[in-house]
Parts: C-alpha cells; sequence; structure tokens
C-alpha cells in the first residue's frame, strides 16, 4: 500500500515534522446500533472521508457465516508503516465510565494488547509476531482524538482511554506515521456505549476485550478484511455479536499479517 494509508483507511491530515510528514490516521469500532453497521463520515479540521468500522453482523442476515474457519482463512491487509521499538502506552483511568470497576477494565485492556503482541489464537500456531508493547501505566492524559473523530497533533504519548465520540462509534484509534513508522497511537472508546469487562453477567454490551483486540490491530498495522469473505477474522469489519468474545483471538489471515510486518 502506498504511504499514507492502511486497509480503506485514508490519511486525515499531516503535520510538517523537520523535511519529513508526520501523517495521521484513524480508524475506527462502530457501535451496533439496531444490530447495523454504521458507517458515518468522520469531519474535522485534520481532513474528511469514510472511517474504517467493526459492529456486529445483522442477525437476519450474517454475512460472516459464509466465510472459512479462521484457522484456514489466510486473508490479511497490512499498511507499510510499522513500529521500530515497543509500544509503550497508559491507561486513562479517570476517563472510566460510572458502572464498569478501573481495575477490572485495565486488566482487559492489557490482556487484549498481549491478544496481538503475544499472537493468542486456538489454531496451534506458535507466536511469530515480532511486535512488542509495554503498559507504563495509568495517566491523567488523554488520547489525541476530538469527540468529532479527528486526529490532534502528535504529543508523544500512547494513551487508551473513553471519552466522548461521533454517533455511531464504540472506538477510535488514531495512529501516527513518520516516514515508514508508527510513532505514535492513541484509541478512544466511547463513554456513552455499553460495555462489558467479561463474558459472565454480559447483558446487551459490547465486550472490551474484543473491540480493543481488533483495535489493537490498527495500532500494529493492520487494516480491515472483507466482512463478506472473512467475517470470522479480527480484523473483519464487524463484530461476531453482542456479548461474544471471538475477535480476542486471532485467526490466521491475522497472524500472518502481523508476521509480515514483524
Amino acid at each position: 500500500m502506498r504511504q499514507g494509508s492502511m486497509g480503506e483507511g485514508r490519511a486525515r491530515g499531516v503535520v510538517a515534522a523537520g523535511r519529513a510528514l508526520l501523517v495521521a490516521l484513524v480508524l475506527a469500532a462502530a457501535l451496533p446500533l439496531h444490530g447495523a453497521a454504521q458507517d458515518v463520515p468522520l469531519a474535522g479540521r485534520l481532513g474528511h472521508g469514510p472511517a474504517l468500522a467493526v459492529a456486529p453482523p445483522v442477525p437476519a442476515a450474517d454475512p460472516a457465516g459464509l466465510s472459512p474457519d479462521p484457522c484456514t482463512d489466510r486473508a490479511y491487509t497490512a499498511g507499510n508503516p510499522t513500529w521500530d521499538r515497543p509500544w509503550a502506552w497508559s491507561f486513562q483511568a479517570d476517563s472510566t465510565p460510572d458502572g464498569l470497576d478501573r481495575d477490572a477494565t485495565e486488566r482487559v485492556l492489557r490482556r487484549a494488547i498481549r491478544n496481538v503482541t503475544g499472537a493468542r489464537n486456538d489454531c496451534g500456531r506458535p507466536d511469530r509476531v515480532g511486535a512488542e508493547a509495554r503498559y507504563l501505566g495509568r495517566t491523567t492524559v488523554r488520547p489525541g482524538l476530538s469527540r468529532e473523530g479527528t486526529c490532534s497533533r502528535a504529543d508523544g504519548r500512547n494513551v487508551i482511554g473513553f471519552g466522548r465520540l461521533p454517533p455511531g462509534y464504540a472506538g477510535l484509534t488514531c495512529i501516527w506515521v513518520l516516514g515508514s513508522r508508527i510513532v505514535e497511537a492513541d484509541m478512544k472508546l466511547d463513554r456513552s456505549a455499553r460495555w462489558a469487562t467479561s463474558v459472565a453477567g454480559c447483558t446487551s454490551a459490547q465486550l472490551i476485550e474484543a473491540v480493543v483486540t481488533h483495535e489493537a490491530g490498527h495500532v500494529f498495522g493492520l487494516g480491515h478484511v472483507s466482512e463478506e469473505r472473512h467475517g470470522r477474522l479480527t480484523m473483519s469489519i464487524r463484530l461476531d455479536g453482542i456479548c461474544q468474545n471471538g475477535e480476542s483471538t486471532l485467526g490466521l489471515g491475522d497472524l500472518l499479517g502481523l508476521e509480515v510486518l514483524y
């Protein structure tokens, strides 16, 4: 893929950085509304264009049901930019919505990132992924995304937190690219969405682990794959359903994409 693109994503803006260009990209997870994916365009000072989304399938017509088993599906989309160092990230714990335990949320976030860096899968495939992450602890710094869903200027900090997002989105990830390197990535989850930290006791909610594992794939350079043809992979556009955690386990294509990049 050409520089400044990832999967079906589009560059949101550029900021001069010496002789290079610092490119901000935004990728999204869509909130399930009435069981259908919500494809809401993003607009703001950093540009305009369609967002990437992940949402539950329409129950009456699940296109992912026709997809191959995730352990045999080799599809992936990988962008050119990669990290050349561990992704050192922090959690804005004071942004956690009421009703969610901060400690439990923190544990789930850390586990979701390890799902990617540790190549978690049910396919019996060993960990051949060289991507790394390091958790720095809690912070009061906010992720660099506006409530309109646009990327702010890079600040040298990688943060996951909750906050206001455009209607229809459960989460957004911004990455900042310098040349062929990803130099920063922030993730924001919608405070108004209904979240759960585990399958046990989940009622009409999205599992944080499933959404964040998908978004972490974007953090490390993966783009979307077709829902209709590859709907059981973590990087497909829609979640498998409410109160499910399928996206937290990588499929063969997800693993192959990460192995190519790292």
